[in-house]
């Protein structure tokens, strides 16, 4: 036999096995990991017909390229063609994107799609009613920190919360870390909370938050409950050293801003000013950039090159020379959009959750338009038609209480300037417990007993006399 041949036979089989390692660790190399869609969640809850619907949404992952919300709409005879709405990117990995519903709808199915590597990836179909609710329960979402982050000495814990309802229902934001006890946040709808993990243990903890608009916390028993992992590690720091603070003085939150502007703040080290080391800025999802000055400091913003957007964050940090910090966040409203402004509008009288005992209660409220006038308020009762009430800057509405059912009813206005650009609408719900008879102005029974029997004793009295 040639002693050759078992020698070319495994040569082949040698390279063969080289070759296909080489291929699978070089496509391996090149993969890419599968995104996660988590957190999904809309408002409002149970949406009115014609109303717009807000579809939030967490996406982790690498490579990116999309992420868009598929929606399909359905009436009680027919469903129509699905649409496709680009989801925008709200703060590192959140989305969100908005669907007006069709009048004639009675439900919308939707999902969230994302395009990475060349593939789509779904996330399960989520079906919502479309009705009236006796009550949905708020929302809230942590802004920060993101999963899985890394965090020592104090940070500032941000979120964002809301009702569908109406955001002045909100009575408190609650957040706690892995069993403890819940703490109260500062503000409603845009919360912060000052954590100092040194209170903690080094190593993994569970951070939750929750919103509550005095009958229902926000996603308690669902998956839409907010939830976020972050490990703590901190070094060993002097007692002694106690971190910064920083306040943003100009703009104000929620105010709306256009053009070129001025940010302005603040900032003092409990240890003394003169260890603050440098005061840094974030405008959306840009990078950190230095402000000028340390305790009083400004930033110069050209906002030209956005046309218009909500919930725009403004950020600021502060650090001491032991890189000890904190931060501060507001959200502002940038419109380049020509320079006309949205109005705004309030109620006066009475107030949310006020009991109503009376036939005619007056409803007063003012409104206003920075840059222009009002041209008209309208009020909803429940989810009845939109009424024209009377006045503009300052009006009022009549409400016939005896046309309603007792109980509850869910009031909305809205303001609309001259070029026809509506308010965002306040709401409050009354406690109405009209009964006719029962005071309201008409003389109850006991009153016409007493008058009755009061008279028939005068004529008692008068027949007496005559005899």
């Amino acid at each position: 036999m040639d002693e050759k041949k078992p020698f070319r036979i495994i040569l082949p089989v040698i390279l063969t096995t080289i070759i296909s390692a080489n291929l699978f660790v070089t496509y391996n190399t090149n993969a890419v990991s599968t995104p996660t869609i988590k957190n999904i969640d809309h408002v409002p809850y149970t949406p009115s017909a014609g109303e717009i619907v807000t579809v939030y949404s967490t996406v982790d992952g690498s490579s990116i390229t999309s992420v868009k919300l598929w929606s399909e709409q359905c009436s009680s005879t027919q469903c129509f063609l699905s649409e496709e709405t680009p989801m925008t990117n709200i703060d590192g990995n959140e989305y969100k994107a908005s669907v007006k519903l069709r009048n004639e709808s009675i439900n919308m199915t939707y999902r969230i799609e994302v395009e990475s590597g060349g593939t789509t990836y779904k996330s399960s179909n989520i079906t919502l009613n479309v009705g009236v609710a006796a009550n949905n329960r708020p929302y809230c979402r942590i802004i920060k920190p993101k999963d899985n982050i890394v965090l020592s000495n104090n940070f500032t814990i941000t979120g964002i919360a809301g009702d569908p309802d109406g955001d002045n229902t909100l009575e408190k934001v609650e957040i706690k870390v892995d069993k403890g006890q819940w703490v109260t946040t500062d503000g409603l709808t845009s919360w912060s909370y000052q954590l100092d993990t040194t209170q903690f243990t080094n190593g993994q903890h569970t951070l939750y938050a929750r919103a509550y608009d005095g009958e229902n916390y926000s996603g308690i028993e669902d998956d839409t409950y907010n939830r976020v992992l972050f490990t703590i590690q901190n070094e060993e720091q002097p007692s002694e050293n106690l971190a910064p603070t920083i306040s943003i003085t100009f703009p104000e939150n929620n105010a709306t801003v256009k053009g070129i502007i001025n940010i302005t703040g603040a900032a003092n080290d409990p240890n003394g000013d003169n260890t603050i080391d440098r005061v840094e800025i974030k405008l959306g999802n840009g990078n950190w950039q230095h402000a000028i000055g340390t305790v009083h400091w400004h930033y110069l913003w050209d906002t030209t090159s956005i046309n218009y957007q909500e919930d725009y964050p403004i950020q600021a940090r502060v650090y001491d020379i032991n890189e000890s910090f904190s931060d501060k966040i507001i959200y502002v409203t940038v419109n380049n959009q020509g320079g006309n402004l949205r109005p705004t509008i309030t109620i006066t009288s009475p107030e949310n959750g006020a009991t109503v005992t009376e036939k005619i209660v007056k409803i007063e409220g003012t409104a206003n338009d920075p840059d222009g006038s009002i041209s008209t308020v309208r009020i909803r009762i429940r989810s009845g038609e939109w009424k024209t009430v009377s006045g503009t800057t300052s009006w009022s509405y009549n409400l016939d209480t005896s046309t309603l059912l007792n109980g509850p009813v869910t009031i909305k206005v809205v303001a609309y300037d001259d070029k026809n650009l509506a308010s965002q609408e306040a709401t409050i719900t009354l406690n109405i417990q009209y009964q006719p008879g029962k005071g309201n102005g008409t003389p109850g029974f006991e009153i016409i007993f007493m008058i009755t029997a009061i008279l028939i004793i005068l004529f008692l009295r008068g027949r007496k006399n005559e005899y």
